[in-house]
């Protein structure tokens, strides 16, 4: 058997348990920064991170090192690219959108014709 159906029910339950408790905690202003900053390169991180780690395995092989080295070369260009590809980039995009329609839909409900 591939999992164990006691322990995902278990997660389930506190995954569960946590989404309908998680609107009543206070977290302080350092948590919520990191976790904003953190978010700010998540996909890139996902979408590198898997390359950097068979390049290291193929060549290096597998090891404590090995994974410490893949962990830290991933985050640090996921930041770098995070930094330009997803802030940046979503702010640019943003707004030349909302310049795009609002010069050109600003009066769609009102037109007379």
């Amino acid at each position: 058997m591939e999992y164990d159906p006691v322990f995902a029910f278990l997660i389930a339950v506190a995954i569960c348990l946590f989404i309908d408790l998680a609107p009543s905690f206070k977290f302080s202003k350092i948590f919520c920064a990191s976790s904003k900053f953190i978010a700010g390169y998540s996909y890139t991180l996902y979408l590198i991170h898997y390359s950097i780690f068979d390049f290291l395995l193929k060549e290096y092989g597998q090891g404590v090192l090995t994974f410490w080295i893949g962990f830290l070369i991933s985050n640090l260009l996921a930041m770098a690219m995070g930094y330009f590809f997803e802030e940046r980039g979503a702010r640019i995009v943003k707004t030349w959108l909302n310049q795009f329609f609002n010069k050109r839909n600003s009066n769609i409900f009102f037109r007379r014709e």
